[in-house]
């Protein structure tokens, strides 16, 4: 393989790895403005919740009050539990804003000109397309041929790649996610009527808090290695998974949590559905792993191909 060669080859595998770096930072950037929107939302129905349970505590009770909407008491206590869930929400939300700044500022300094590297890409092939011409054509045509399968291939095995390891990070996240959970489910187990079980009321209630916390950095991953899968075209075909498929997962937690979240059949309800996610991303992740195979071998026999040629010349 001449010098040229190899440099094509190196400088499309830091291609590949750059342009995953920069897909995943636009989408970044986007999500993180979405969330600021959201953010911002929450926060206004959150004042106004404030307002009415002060307003409530203040205001006295007439007949029509308590005909139309109940005691003064019932209405403030629901008004309270709104504005608590509508506050827990606004907590978790601010979590995923965080998480997802924190990767972005992490990632902002590997993204570089990718025009560069793309300009150098090109000049390496025109290099290496005079060195073929100048020879045999029967051996120039062939070894054209294999060099663009190669290149492609390489290409593939690199996206593809970046995609699997996504998953992988997402796959260990929401292990830790069902590993909270579990430990909630078991201190539920204990009598919560005694000392000891109001201990253990509150490490179930740690438990689920860090699945929680744990579950908004599940849900960046996700999101991230969904646009990879997209990328690569498993989005179609025999592989159809989008953004949807993940983007509920964070509403089941809040569904099944915040309503009466320390209830078991609630905590239990979350870790079959954490589950679930779990199940697809690593049936996904397994399908990525056996198109790495193929790809490898498919690699293996064009080397051999071309070994064969340049061995005959």
């Amino acid at each position: 393989m001449t010098e040229t060669a190899i440099a094509i080859q190196e400088t499309i595998a830091q291609l590949t790895q750059m342009q995953a770096v920069q897909r995943h930072y636009d989408s970044l950037v986007t999500q993180e403005d979405q969330m600021e929107a959201e953010l911002e939302t929450i926060e206004q129905q959150l004042t106004k919740e404030l307002k009415d349970v002060e307003k409530l505590e203040k205001v006295g009770v007439t007949s029509m009050f308590y005909k139309v909407l109940g005691s003064k008491q019932q209405q403030l206590e629901k008004e309270r539990q709104e504005y608590l869930e509508l506050s827990l929400k606004h907590t978790d939300h601010l979590t995923a804003l965080k998480v997802l700044r924190y990767e972005k500022e992490v990632i902002e300094g590997k993204v570089i000109n990718i025009q560069r590297v793309e300009k150098r890409l090109q000049d390496l092939k025109n290099t290496r397309e005079k060195e073929i011409l100048s020879r045999d054509s029967q051996l120039r045509n062939s070894l054209l041929a294999l060099h663009t399968k190669m290149d492609n291939t390489m290409q593939r095995q690199g996206h593809i790649t970046a995609a699997a390891k996504k998953g992988a990070a997402a796959l260990m996240s929401l292990d830790k996610v069902i590993g909270h959970f579990r430990k909630a489910k078991d201190w539920g187990n204990w009598d919560m009527g005694t000392s000891r079980g109001r201990y253990y009321e509150h490490k179930k209630h740690n438990a689920i808090n860090y699945a929680v916390a744990e579950a908004n950095r599940s849900n960046v991953l996700l999101q991230s290695f969904t646009e990879d899968l997209r990328q690569v075209g498993y989005n179609a075909g025999h592989i159809s998974i989008g953004f949807k498929s993940f983007s509920g997962f964070m509403d089941v937690l809040f569904d099944n949590l915040i309503s009466d979240w320390i209830m078991q059949s609630k905590i239990k309800n979350a870790l079959t559905n954490t589950e679930a996610v779990r199940d697809r991303v690593a049936s996904i992740v397994a399908t990525l792993e056996n198109e790495l195979e193929k790809l490898k071998q498919t690699l293996e026999e064009l080397h051999q191909q071309k070994e064969s040629i340049l061995m005959s010349s």
